[in-house]
């Protein structure tokens, strides 16, 4: 981006959007919420007196913050006394900052203006900023320098606006700018050091630490479902491809050693009823440990814990846009299978090079894969560890992270 462009973006492209913010909040409450929660916010931390070492944990949105939350969790073991500040930019990610026991203080990265960014460090008053992936911006960056405030990018993967040629050259000075990028794996270390022109180190996904961690705090209600005379398959963010394809195959097998758990990705009253006229089945909310048959959940939250309860897992998606997440059923060692799209999810692509995902896409494949690798109990078992041997074979970056941050503070 030469000067041009760079004045372009400042003083006109980004004022714009702040100046038409408020008007947008009318008709939509999400972006009206995130204003008024944002000075509130702002006002709570710039009367907050600092009393220690200060960190900023920048998250885009709820998916980041998660990444974040294990490298949290271990400053605070580590450094109880510093001050561990979160920023995002979605409503969701800072409920759930405002939640987390150890965050000192929450507030929103406001829009990239020169005087946004002046008076947000200002408010913030920190030492150190650790942003999480991609949500890297000019002024902020430019005011965090001013300011000699070291800047982290972590779990970082090749930004996509470095792929437009125009602006290739600015966002590389730009990332050049950070005090240390580390990449979320080998071929973003790769594709980063080629576009910047030097080494970029990676560490496996602190995400997984983040798997490890809430696996580790079982939902007691949710275990009372646990079934041991039927083989418990969890559809996971299933959208209506996932959902006929699985349904589908199970009618056909009518197996009675079956039990299917379906946790649609949006649980609407429409999406919930759809599924009941397909399958006999028991709504979560008024099911009982003593429900025979098969389950559809209609509320959130809920998937992460009922992976504890499965064999297997067919995680959804894999028929849209791309598969969700198939890194917390690995963290509890059952089979995985998918939909075909699943080429932009590291830990799918991992996870069926190491035998435990399978990629299913007719009738046919569903059938035998429900056939070999969840009623057989060999089978099931050597998938489900290979599933797990390659979460534990990735853990760890987060304590890393932790260790490296304090150390760059000097904190005693």
């Amino acid at each position: 981006m030469n000067r041009f462009a760079d004045l372009l973006y400042s003083f006109i492209a980004i004022p714009v959007i702040n100046t038409i913010l408020p008007f947008l909040s009318i008709f939509h409450p999400k972006i009206r919420r995130r204003l008024t929660e944002e000075d509130a916010a702002m006002q709570h931390i710039a009367g907050l007196p600092k009393k220690q070492t200060r960190i900023l944990f920048h998250a885009a949105s709820m998916g980041e913050l998660e990444q974040c939350v294990p490298i949290i969790h271990a400053i605070h073991e580590l450094q109880p006394n510093i001050e561990i500040v979160v920023s995002c930019m979605s409503p969701s990610g800072y409920s759930h900052a405002c939640n987390l026991p150890e965050v000192f203080a929450a507030v929103y990265l406001p829009v990239d203006t020169v005087r946004n960014a002046r008076r947000f460090f200002d408010g913030v008053n920190v030492d150190v900023m650790i942003i999480d992936r991609y949500d890297v911006w000019p002024n902020h960056m430019r005011e965090a320098q001013k300011r000699n405030i070291q800047v982290h990018l972590i779990n970082a993967t090749m930004p996509s606006m470095g792929q437009y040629r125009f602006i290739r050259a600015r966002v590389r000075e730009l990332y050049n700018s950070l005090t240390t990028i580390t990449a979320v794996d080998a071929p973003d270390a790769a594709t980063l050091s080629a576009f910047l022109g030097r080494p970029i180190p990676y560490r496996p996904d602190t995400r997984i630490d983040r798997v490890i961690e809430r696996i580790s705090e079982p939902d007691v209600h949710i275990q009372t479902f646990k079934r041991s005379d039927v083989a418990t398959i969890i559809l996971g963010s299933s959208w209506p491809p996932d959902e006929e394809l699985v349904i589908v195959a199970l009618a056909s097998m009518a197996s009675p050693q079956l039990r299917l758990i379906v946790v649609p990705h949006e649980p609407t009253e429409a999406a919930i009823a759809k599924i009941e006229r397909h399958i006999t089945c028991t709504r979560l909310s008024v099911a009982t440990p003593t429900t025979d048959g098969h389950i559809v959940v209609d509320n959130i939250g809920s998937l992460l814990s009922l992976y504890s309860i499965a064999d297997a897992a067919f995680v959804g998606g894999g028929f849209g846009a791309g598969v969700h997440s198939v890194t917390e059923p690995a963290g509890y060692g059952i089979p995985i299978a998918c939909g075909p799209n699943f080429e932009r999810s590291r830990d799918a692509l991992a996870l069926r090079e190491q035998g435990a995902l399978s990629v299913l896409t007719t009738l046919d494949m569903t059938k035998d894969w429900i056939h070999n690798s969840v009623l057989n109990v060999t089978s099931r078992q050597l998938r489900g560890e290979r599933a797990r041997a390659f979460l534990d074979s990735h853990t760890g970056s987060s304590r890393d992270y932790a260790q490296d941050i304090i150390a760059s503070l000097n904190v005693q």
